[in-house]
């Protein structure tokens, strides 16, 4: 990169010459599959543009290419167009700008607003997209001019008839009144547009697909004619008397030969009744007339596909049994392609159009603010998003309250704040559902006394779990307000009325600790708990597996009789237990 800090295709100050363009020429007659395969053959393997830019050219003179090539020129340019700071609106958790970078950008992108239509006039869009929609190929020469103390360039268009790709450079060439040209994208003269990509790039060209299209529907309109004309004019047969004298005859035949636009054949008349007598001759009922519609039928399809991607937006209809579900889906398959032609539309004018612009004009103001100028270079783009459908979202509001209002009825456990958030309806802040709150604040929420997690034999217990939350069980007991948790172990009492009388003795043993837990859960009793209840309790809590709560228990009551190591045990698995059950109920 030069030391000035320009780009190195950029020269230090742009050139005001302008360069001429060769006398275009036009060829309006195809007449072989031969001769077009030649041109095609051409263009991609020799890279040769001439002979495609002539077919291309008499493809512009088809009513149903005309019409499909401006429907998609027109999908991009009848849209509302969007001038932008660079990175509006894409990723806002960056840091903002301080005020005056923000400021200037804002003025840089107004600037091009304002001059916009002196920059890339809408022609001169249009003109490029065609035929680099056609060829691949959509050249634009940038003139400079001043504007008071602004340098503006303004693209004028080109021809690509006498441009051609060099394998040894790899990039396009122009042939222009004093000599060839190569044309560099973003060095601040030349603007090359090809939205189906650089290299190959004329391998891509839509003309290879409709320059075939094209002659077939010329033979095709070109012999239904022929057919008509054929068969439509019809045939006078004159009859006459065979007897009938020359004079009656000639006189006749002169008759009937001067009747306008019309062929006749004298036919004898051999019968014994013998007259002068004109019919009209029948054609030949087998002629096939429809074969010719459906084939018009086809190419007109087939040219909507290759250029909209598509063809039910311009088929459908009552009479054809269409849909309007079908067309808005295929609708949806034009629309990508239009997000793609503004995409690469954009990236062109950007850094071909708006980057050299930038520099010449903003580069110092970005020097004084200690910012890369090129961070000033705004986005230009069309809004390609479809406006919202009301009636569609009116009838599929209704159709959620139906919905919700059904559930209701039938009094059905639905979460209906959810519903709603899922189809995007705003919620008044006092209906929305509590969020939950984040792991490391589940320690700040009010516990029972006996759950405290000075209860646990490890000191630095509370300590660890600010970082590591407790298991799931803790956790329940820790958000439970202190009725909610009463409530919950009464429940795992009321539980041992419904097992048999006759349980395993760890069962038996954890229930008796439950309800001795239960007797004295009220504030009043819980300094009264025995401790080594609630310190089983909240070994069983913290652990999460079998296992660990054996090896805490054991660790805890360590230097106690087997007897009562056995029984504290048979206590903690049993309050395992119980709250497993409850967990699966």
């Amino acid at each position: 990169m030069p030391d000035d800090g320009r780009p190195p295709q950029l020269p230090p100050v742009p050139s005001g010459r302008q360069f001429l363009e060769l006398p275009i020429t036009s060829q309006q007659v195809w007449e072989s599959y031969a001769h077009v395969a030649s041109v095609l053959e051409d263009l991609a393997t020799a890279g040769r543009y001439q002979g495609a830019a002539l077919l291309a050219d008499a493809c512009f003179t088809d009513d149903r290419m005309v019409a499909v090539l401006n429907t998609r020129i027109n999908g991009v340019f009848a849209l509302p167009m969007e001038f932008k700071t660079q990175g509006e609106g894409e990723d806002e958790s960056e840091a903002p700008d301080p005020p005056k970078v923000a400021e200037l950008k804002a003025m840089v992108a107004k600037v091009v607003e304002d001059n916009w239509e002196t920059i890339m006039p809408a022609a001169v869009g249009r003109e490029m997209l065609r035929w680099s929609i056609m060829l691949n190929l959509g050249i634009g020469e940038l003139v400079w001019q001043w504007k008071g103390d602004l340098l503006l360039p303004t693209v004028k268009t080109w021809n690509p008839m006498f441009a051609y790709w060099r394998w040894d450079t790899r990039s396009d060439w122009l042939i222009h009144s004093g000599g060839q040209v190569e044309l560099n994208p973003g060095d601040s003269r030349w603007v090359v547009l090809k939205i189906a990509g650089h290299n190959h790039g004329q391998l891509y060209g839509l003309i290879r697909a409709m320059g075939w299209l094209y002659l077939d529907r010329v033979f095709t309109f070109r012999n239904w004619s022929r057919a008509i004309e054929k068969y439509s004019l019809g045939v006078t047969k004159a009859f006459m008397p065979s007897a009938a004298s020359d004079d009656d005859k000639e006189r006749f035949q002169a008759a009937i030969a001067n009747m306008p636009h019309e062929a006749t054949v004298s036919l004898p008349d051999l019968g014994e009744d013998g007259k002068f007598d004109l019919e009209m001759m029948k054609t030949d009922e087998a002629v096939n007339w429809q074969s010719y519609v459906e084939r018009v039928k086809q190419l007109d399809t087939s040219i909507a596909v290759v250029v909209l991607g598509q063809n039910l937006t311009t088929e459908v209809s009552a009479q054809t049994g269409g849909s309007r579900a079908a067309a808005k889906v295929h609708d949806e398959i034009r629309q990508d392609i239009l997000k793609a032609d503004v995409e690469v539309l954009s990236s062109v004018i950007k850094t071909q159009i708006l980057t050299p612009f930038v520099f010449y004009n903003f580069a110092h103001d970005a020097e004084k603010l200690g910012i890369p100028w090129d961070s000033l270079v705004p986005d230009v783009t069309w809004n390609v998003e479809p406006p919202d459908d009301k009636q569609q979202n009116a009838n599929a509001l209704s159709a959620i309250a139906t919905a919700v209002s059904a559930f209701f009825t039938a009094q059905a456990p639905v979460d209906y704040a959810a519903l709603l958030e899922r189809f995007d309806i705003p919620i008044q802040e006092k209906f929305k559902r509590p969020t939950k709150p984040p792991p490391n604040m589940v320690w700040e929420r009010p516990r029972l006394p006996f759950l405290e997690p000075t209860d646990l034999p490890d000191p630095d217990y509370r300590e660890n779990n600010y970082a590591d939350p407790p298991p799931s069980a803790w956790s329940k007991f820790s958000r439970m307000s202190e009725k909610e948790a009463i409530d919950y172990l009464r429940v795992l009492a009321a539980g041992a009325e419904r097992r048999p009388a006759k349980m395993p003795k760890a069962a038996r043993l954890g229930q008796l600790t439950i309800d001795d837990l239960i007797d004295k859960v009220t504030p009043q009793a819980s300094k009264a708990m025995e401790k080594e209840n609630r310190t089983l309790l909240a070994l069983v809590l913290k652990a999460d597996s079998y296992p660990a709560m054996r090896e805490a228990v054991q660790k805890h009551f360590k230097g106690s009789k087997p007897a009562k190591l056995r029984e504290l045990l048979a206590k903690a698995i049993g309050i395992a237990q119980e709250l497993g059950t409850l967990s699966a109920q």
